[in-house]
């Protein structure tokens, strides 16, 4: 299933790239635990995006911590590999698994995903931001751009920048779209 959701995303990108050359978006597909320990899975991504007619930089892929840290010098070889295609890597829902330090200046991460648990007291005016301003600091040294997942109100919206964090999803934007509704 992994690999056809994979086909799947590319192959939509790719028409969407047919259709409005100038505004591509980046489409992110979370890997399963089955496919990060793949050894082919480089491969599959190469020739999958190849197959699609898809750009590497319009593919992020999304991966757990729990993933990092699991068989650590064979992930971290296949991740340098498909960094190397030029997809870029995502962490997903940080925070909320091991995070371990240790292995964001040892794998090829671009993105540090800040989970929807963290992004949600931001709108309680008395509360303060909890470990969000940590978060993007850590992304901050390391050199990578921090995502906000599950950005529902503008007062979300209004917090993360204000906390320097640069990208966000969630509701605030858009529901769930189907692939026609993207154009």
């Amino acid at each position: 299933i992994g690999t056809w959701v994979l086909g799947e995303a590319c192959r939509e990108v790719a028409g969407w790239a047919r259709v409005a050359p100038g505004r591509v978006p980046r489409v992110s597909v979370n890997l399963a635990a089955p496919q990060i320990v793949d050894r082919h899975l480089p491969w599959i991504v190469q020739s999958t995006l190849a197959e699609a007619g898809a750009a590497p930089g319009w593919l992020t892929l999304e991966v757990t911590e729990r993933m990092l840290v699991t068989e650590t010098s064979d992930v971290l070889e296949r991740l340098h590999a498909i960094r190397a295609l030029g997809v870029k890597i995502s962490v997903d829902d940080f925070g909320t698994g091991y995070s371990s330090l240790a292995y964001l200046q040892q794998f090829p991460i671009n993105h540090i995903k800040i989970d929807r648990s963290f992004v949600v007291p931001l709108d309680d005016a008395a509360g303060g931001p909890g470990l969000v301003p940590a978060i993007v600091a850590i992304g901050q040294a390391l050199g990578m751009s921090t995502i906000a997942e599950g950005i529902e109100t503008e007062r979300q919206l209004e917090r993360l920048r204000e906390l320097g964090c640069e990208l966000g999803q969630g509701y605030l934007f858009a529901r769930p779209l189907d692939a026609a509704s993207m154009l």
